[in-house]
């Protein structure tokens, strides 16, 4: 019976610690995709000498990444995906409760601040140029979080002016 009630302990203390090693796998692993994808568009644009970019796979008005992204050719260099674009990659949905959300940055260095991103069109699609620029005037920002485990610390990209795509934080504060 101690055996039983002691396995039972070790196991009311472990079960946390799990779902928060998950999450940070799931967060982690979401990050090196929509990092990857970023990375396609860039290469894709300078290689073929096009615009190319990286845009939601939601409804219209969605706020994330939710539905996953694609990676696409801009053609007609109108900014955004339609008929006469070639499709790379598509990115599907995240699992479990990893969420990807377009975000703008405030504040200086060593204490940045991150919030939603408010223009549509800023949370649609990011694309680059013939010479792996973010065609954007000001970097790009996207958190990624696990809704389930706000505790955990969430992760941001950034997609400088240059198209230069790094890790921004690896301890931003999730929603």
């Amino acid at each position: 019976m101690v055996t039983i009630v002691i396995l039972a302990i070790l196991a009311a203390t472990a079960v946390p610690s799990f779902a928060r090693f998950f999450a940070n796998n799931r967060i982690s692993a979401k990050t090196n995709e929509l990092k990857a994808a970023l990375q396609v568009a860039r290469s894709e644009a300078q290689r073929r000498g096009n615009v190319a970019g990286v845009s939601l796979r939601a409804a219209s008005g969605n706020q994330n990444f939710l539905l996953g992204w694609r990676t696409f050719t801009d053609d007609n260099l109108n900014g955004v995906q339609d008929s006469t674009d070639s499709e790379l990659h598509r990115q599907s949905a995240a699992t479990g409760n990893t969420t990807v959300t377009r975000v703008t940055r405030s504040g200086s260095a060593g204490s940045f601040t991150y919030a939603e991103a408010t223009s549509l069109a800023d949370r649609m699609v990011v694309t680059f140029n013939t010479r792996g620029q973010n065609n954007a005037p000001t970097p790009a920002f996207f958190r990624i979080c696990d809704a389930a485990q706000p505790a955990v610390s969430g992760r941001i990209i950034q997609v400088s002016v240059a198209g230069i795509i790094t890790l921004d934080s690896s301890s931003a504060t999730c929603p």
